[in-house]
């Protein structure tokens, strides 16, 4: 059974714990990461005759072996790279044939990557699996030489929403070397968005563009393994650091918006005609006040603004010269006590009659009323500076369509006024998005 990642670069040093049971087999464990149990014998058991049975509907298959690897279908090194021959595939298995491998572990190893590759061929949506755990391998003869043909079926046996079941069969020269019975891969979730940034991820991005050029992400995993997955994709080793040093949720939160910091400049710059960049190649920080700023390709860093809320993150870059403000929150309906908190009275008058000109006021004034707040966070975060706790050093004035004019009362020598603009979603929750639109105006 595996139980959690084991990243092996750059090298790690593990305990590998081995005890005897009463019934002479070992119970074998390395660290957390993984354990099961190992029956010894003097030698090795008389091979069963299995006839091959036939796959169901079975036909070639599209990926070459060389592109298996060369099209990041597999992940692995040259050392685990011995695919030789892949496919016929059906309906219900694969077979291939394997290179046996000097490195240790190689061989099921590839086996196994034909189970998961058949998932990548055969499923619509959580395409990326991982081995859970095994029931029972059975070995008929020694490891076989290197460079010997070992010919694999792969006989899927159940397929659910999380995992994928299979027996696997091992042959050399006809003779069956080894039996895998319910080898079991989980999967993980990804869909049309997340699955090419498992391939490419230097050339694909999570983040979806929006209006203004804002980039959104929201979560698109549910579980913590899943989630894991993008983790390894976008962050660096110091920031897979402090991510680990978060409590579940926050971790969370994090994550996104640093997915859509790093998406929102890596498109900045591919719009420019930069090359492919992993979003490693990226780092988002955070200054003495809190604004975030990025390091990485290039020679000046793009000014950047971030935001967050429950499952969304929005990320938006700087092309005027000035710094840029965005903003998101969740829709959800707040009583009059949380609306006299954030807004003025001034404000609440004006969220009134924008809310009159619908057909239903009622309803109309949480989607509003959310538009009025991210409207004042975007324009105080282009300053710099945030709201601080104060809901009158930022107001909003006018409303003309969907765009706000919000003016700055934190200097009240220079009042100046700043038009953002705002937008409404429903996925995966109504929320309410603002972002600024070019610089100032001085009217104060």
């Amino acid at each position: 059974r595996a139980l959690r990642f084991l990243a092996v670069e750059p090298a790690v040093s593990v305990t590998i714990e081995a005890e005897r049971n009463a019934d002479g087999s070992v119970a074998v464990a390395i660290d957390d990461y993984a354990n099961g149990t190992v029956v010894l014998a003097d030698r090795y058991p008389t091979p069963p005759v299995t006839p091959g049975r036939p796959l169901s509907s079975e036909g070639p298959c599209e990926v070459s072996p060389a592109a298996l690897y060369g099209d990041r279908w597999m992940f692995h090194g040259p050392r685990f790279q011995c695919v030789a021959e892949l496919g016929p595939i059906a309906d219900d298995g694969i077979r291939g044939v394997l290179t046996a491998s000097p490195t240790p572990g190689a061989l099921l190893d590839n086996a196994g990557q034909l189970l998961g590759f058949w998932i990548m061929q055969r499923m619509r949506e959580d395409r990326l699996a991982f081995p859970a755990s095994i029931e029972r391998i059975h070995l008929y003869g020694p490891q076989p030489g290197p460079g010997e043909a070992v010919s694999c079926v792969v006989r899927i046996s159940s397929v659910t929403d999380t995992k994928v079941s299979a027996d696997l069969e091992l042959r050399v020269g006809g003779q069956l070397y080894a039996r895998i019975d319910r080898w079991i891969d989980r999967r993980f979730r990804t869909d049309e968005v997340t699955w090419p940034t498992f391939f490419f991820p230097e050339r694909n991005r999570i983040a979806q563009r929006q209006p203004g050029g804002v980039f959104l992400v929201r979560d698109r995993w549910g579980d913590l393994g899943s989630q894991e997955l993008a983790v390894r994709r976008y962050l660096s080793k110091a920031e897979r650091t402090e991510y680990s040093q978060r409590n579940p949720r926050t971790a969370r939160q994090w994550l996104l918006g640093r997915i859509a910091v790093k998406d929102a400049v890596r498109q900045s710059l591919w719009d420019t005609g930069a090359d492919p960049i992993y979003p490693v190649e990226i780092t988002v920080g955070n200054d003495e006040s809190g604004r975030p700023f990025v390091t990485g390709p290039f020679a000046v860093p793009p000014a950047i603004s971030l935001a967050h809320s429950g499952p969304l993150a929005v990320a938006l870059v700087g092309h005027t010269g000035k710094p840029p403000g965005v903003d998101i929150e969740l829709v959800k309906d707040r009583d009059a006590e949380t609306e006299a908190a954030i807004m003025t009275e001034a404000e609440r008058a004006l969220l009134t009659e924008v809310c009159g000109q619908s057909p239903d006021p009622r309803a109309a004034r949480a989607s509003w009323l959310t538009r009025f707040w991210t409207a004042k966070e975007a324009a105080a975060k282009a300053e710099g500076t945030g709201l601080g706790g104060r809901k009158d050093l930022f107001v909003v004035e006018q409303v003309t369509g969907d765009r706000l004019l919000v003016r700055n009362h934190r200097d009240h020598a220079d009042r100046r006024t700043r038009w953002t603009r705002t937008a409404l979603g429903t996925a995966p929750e109504p929320y309410a998005l603002a972002w600024t639109e070019g610089g100032e105006t001085d009217d104060a």
